[in-house]
């Protein structure tokens, strides 16, 4: 791949990952007591609250997290 693509891709990765923590946060804050800013804990809170299964909260969801 050619570092321009690599560039590409790596922008275009950051930003479905922003929009899908965009989402959780939006889903969490409906929920009457659930206060979460940070992405690592709304993959946890999707999880605990049974929006997605726990294990890929923790697993998957959690891992991404962390690359934003």
């Amino acid at each position: 791949m050619l570092p321009d693509n690599l560039d590409i891709a790596s922008w275009n990765l950051r930003c479905a990952l922003e929009a899908v923590f965009d989402i959780c946060a939006h889903i969490l804050a409906r929920i009457p007591g659930v206060k979460v800013s940070k992405y690592k804990q709304m993959a946890l809170e999707m999880g605990r609250q049974k929006i997605v299964s726990e294990s890929f909260a923790r697993n998957k969801l959690y891992k991404m997290g962390g690359l934003p």
